[in-house]
């Protein structure tokens, strides 16, 4: 038996040329016999359904092709409460799919399929700079919903962040390689008039993640009535140890941007020789600032260097800032607390104070 998917969709986006209405995806089965031409955009998998797993069943994944001047100036409004799958739909206006996870039906797979043929994709570096990703791609971008902040900003209105993970293709829909992230998307809603309004969207804003997922957002007040977000950014071998590093979003000029990247930011897991965490501070006297200065404490320890003799190997894994002034043959606590000025629409180093704690 073949499964099939009926949407019907309207979605309704507008740019400084006009409105542009789409209708988005009929009938599954009709819009494959429309592309039977075009194979190289269809992805056949078989999902796990149902109790016969032999059967001939399977979900054929279709892109909707669409214009990358769509994600350039787009007004979309949203009825309360806040629906995230029509926050997907109107964001990313491909073909909808919600169907059960086949290699585990307990789970929902959510997605937004399509295609930007015309379009100029932009480079991202991956963990490796030679790593290079594309967005959009031009036959097969799978975009799902990832993750929610809920926040209340100065002035007592409602407001959400949105995160989004956009990815070629995916077999089974499960993520594979450690190294392997996603391209994040982000936009930002308030509510205003009873209605969810689209403040701010970028699509694409660097490439993140490993095993084509990415990092939850966490929220970061950055000044008066500023707020932002910010990922860390983990990875490692299996077992660890993790190290992470932390990318700081905000909104400058009605635009979603990496306003700070902390490289090293945390270490956690494996071995136990040395571990460090971070977190956002801000001085007192700029709590009235919208960009106040903005400091990132990072504290760790080192605990078992007198039962190692090789002393010079175990330095190499702590922050470099810590290397140059630590004596290798005690046990000891860091403090690194570094501070960074918003300049031209990104946080830039100020000046940097390193503490040193011999522990017993």
């Amino acid at each position: 038996m073949k499964y099939c998917f009926y949407f019907f969709i309207t979605i309704i986006f507008y740019s400084c040329n006009g409105q542009h209405t789409y209708n988005v995806l009929t009938n599954v089965n009709d819009t494959l016999k429309e592309q039977k031409n075009n194979t190289s955009s269809l992805i056949n998998i078989k999902p796990d359904t149902s109790k016969d797993l032999d059967d001939d069943s399977d979900i054929s994944i279709v892109p909707f092709n669409i214009d990358y001047d769509i994600f350039k100036q787009p007004i979309l409004l949203l009825d309360d409460p806040f629906n995230l799958d029509s926050a997907l739909k109107g964001l990313f206006p491909g073909h909808y799919y919600k169907f059960p996870l086949p290699v585990d039906k307990t789970d929902t797979i959510t997605l937004e399929a399509w295609s930007c043929a015309a379009s100029h994709p932009e480079q991202f570096n991956g963990w490796d700079s030679g790593d290079i990703q594309m967005f959009p791609l031009k036959d097969s971008n799978e975009t799902r919903f990832v993750d929610t902040l809920q926040y209340i900003d100065d002035d007592g209105e409602k407001n959400i962040f949105i995160s989004f993970s956009t990815t070629a293709f995916t077999t089974d829909f499960i993520g594979v390689g450690r190294f392997t992230g996603a391209i994040l998307g982000l936009a930002q809603f308030t509510y205003e008039n009873n209605k969810w309004c689209l403040k701010t969207f970028s699509p694409a804003i660097g490439y993140y993640g490993a095993f084509q997922t990415i990092p939850k957002i966490h929220l970061l007040k950055l000044g008066k009535n500023n707020y932002g977000c910010y990922i860390e950014n983990s990875n490692g071998p299996a077992g660890g140890p993790f190290y992470s590093d932390d990318y700081v979003f905000g909104i400058v000029n009605n635009k979603i941007k990496v306003l700070l990247t902390i490289l090293g930011a945390a270490k956690s897991q494996g071995d136990s020789f040395t571990e460090w965490d971070s977190r956002f501070l801000h001085k007192k006297n700029d709590s009235l600032n919208i960009f106040p200065e903005l400091q990132v404490e990072i504290k760790g320890t080192d605990t078992q260097r007198k039962k190692i003799d090789d002393y010079d190997d175990i330095t190499t894994d702590l922050p470099s800032t810590v290397k140059q002034i630590v004596n290798p043959k005690s046990n000891f606590s860091f403090t690194i607390l570094t501070s960074y000025k918003y300049i031209d629409g990104a946080y830039k180093f100020e000046n940097q104070e390193i503490k040193t704690k011999n522990i017993k």
